[in-house]
């Protein structure tokens, strides 16, 4: 491997460490303490809003989830099921393993026969099956399964469960001490020295409040985003119908343009991505371009009526696109923070910090670009 190879790892290596730590940095400066206590505190008050919530309504998800796995589906037709069937229901649950010669059943839950009962026949086999298999250790093996199934499918829905109303009652009191984000993330911003983001009206004490316009205006750039996402439809479905490598390369195509648009809306939550127009294009739309006036074959009006729908779709996020290009792996490291900020509990400690790390990740490509003379053209800030 070549000197500079090694160099150059070794830079993606320290962009993507950069973007990872770009939150803690933001905790880390030494003109931060008030805004930090102030971080601390709202993290704590909702973490402490979310527990009680879920201590309330734990016992009710318990019940539900009991009663589903009691009752997994609704009962069959009487007429249409055998006798035994009709009398016992969906209670009964029956388990049969066939090796071979051999065959074993596990009924649990049968009026007529003690819960866990195990019936095995095994005419003339011996110990080891026909190909050396141990049978006694296969049966053992099963008749735990069949011992167990259904204490561990009742512990694994109540996790989701859990999980699911965690999620719910974050999102909750999230939507509640929006204001109060809005305030501590501005005050982490000017503590660090960076822009904070643009606010719509004056100035005002936060409340505790939970805004439906605030909360329709984000269900609309959910909305719009799933359109960015599906613009590349016609890529993927030529991906698809490629013989042989068409599932594979789909696959990837789907995922490189999901991880891209994932470096970009990170992008987006910096400052400077929405109040500073962009210089230039994103690389896939100035890729059509090339394509569209000088390849043979795409220099006709489908084609170019295509990019313009793409540009249409996809302009409103050029600057953040042109920030996430500038500083790829920087981003990529940030991306990762927030996929596990969307995990419990690290949501609430992740979420304030995110657009204030995004700024100075986007200043620091501000710098880079005009050190370089790229195509960046904005105020530089202290980046990280």
């Amino acid at each position: 491997m070549s000197l500079g190879r090694v160099r150059t790892m070794s830079s993606f290596m320290t962009e993507l460490v950069t973007g990872l730590r770009a939150p803690l940095r933001v905790l880390g400066g030494a003109g931060v303490v008030e805004a930090r206590r102030r971080y601390a505190r709202l993290v704590a008050r909702q973490l402490l809003l979310v527990t009680l919530i879920i201590s309330v309504a734990t016992p009710g998800i318990l019940r539900g989830v009991r009663a589903v796995e009691e009752n997994p589906s609704p009962p069959e037709s009487v007429a249409a099921r055998p006798r035994d069937q009709a009398r016992h229901g969906s209670r009964r649950l029956r388990i049969e393993v066939r090796h071979g010669d051999s065959h074993v059943a596990f009924t649990r839950g049968h009026a007529d026969e003690d819960p866990g009962r195990t019936s095995a026949r095994r005419p003339g086999a011996s110990a080891e099956g026909e190909e050396g298999w141990s049978t006694d250790a296969q049966l053992a093996g099963t008749a735990w399964i069949a011992a167990h199934a259904p204490s561990l499918l009742f512990m694994w829905m109540a996790l989701l469960a859990l999980y699911a109303a965690w999620t719910v009652a974050e999102l909750f009191i999230y939507a509640l001490h929006r204001e109060h984000i809005d305030q501590v993330t501005d005050a982490l911003a000017h503590a660090a020295g960076l822009p904070a983001r643009a606010r719509s009206g004056p100035p005002r004490a936060p409340r505790m409040r939970l805004d439906l316009l605030w909360a329709l205006r984000r269900l609309w750039r959910q909305l719009l985003g799933l359109v960015v996402l599906g613009s590349a439809a016609p890529f993927l479905f030529a991906a698809r119908a490629i013989p042989a490598v068409g599932p594979t390369l789909y696959t990837l195509v789907l995922g490189g343009w999901g991880a891209y648009w994932l470096l970009v809306t990170t992008a987006g939550k910096s400052e400077g991505a929405w109040t500073v127009a962009a210089s230039r294009s994103p690389w896939f739309r100035r890729a059509w371009a090339t394509l569209t006036t000088r390849v043979p074959g795409f220099r006709w009006w489908l084609p170019r009526t295509y990019g313009r729908l793409w540009k249409r779709v996809t302009r409103k996020l050029d600057r953040a696109a042109e920030i996430a290009e500038a500083r790829p792996w920087a981003f990529l490291g940030l991306s990762l923070v927030r996929v596990a900020g969307n995990l419990p509990i690290a949501s609430v400690l992740v979420r304030p910090l995110l657009p204030v790390a995004a700024t100075a990740l986007a200043a620091g490509a501000v710098a880079t670009a005009a050190g370089s003379g790229g195509a960046l053209d904005d105020e530089t800030s202290p980046g990280l």
